[in-house]
């Protein structure tokens, strides 16, 4: 089984398998959380890095789990309603430029 090093804040740089790191998703589409359990002293320690950093650690054996808050609601039938009530009104531009 391949060994990640991560950083503990009470051990410092310790090694474990990479099946105890598990990557999640955040609220921030281009980072994830990377989480452990300190194999010396047993403290959870968390870690954040860019997405690109957190497929390696997938691809070296980490466990996904996805995010735990959805980054953007489903659209729903009365959603839709409102857009096609919107996009018929003549001011829709003018409307997107001051949301903008």
């Amino acid at each position: 089984m391949r060994r990640l090093r991560v950083r503990c804040e009470v051990c410092g740089e310790v090694g474990l398998p990479a099946n105890e790191v598990v990557v999640a998703g955040t609220s921030d589409p281009g980072r994830v959380r990377c989480s452990f359990d300190c194999p010396d002293c047993g403290q959870t320690g968390e870690q954040f890095c860019d997405v690109g950093a957190g497929r390696l650690l997938l691809l070296g054996g980490a466990r996904g789990e996805p995010a735990a808050v959805p980054l953007v609601r489903p659209l729903g039938l009365s959603d839709i309603g409102e857009l096609r009530a919107l996009l018929d009104r003549p001011d829709f531009i003018t409307l997107l430029k001051k949301a903008g």
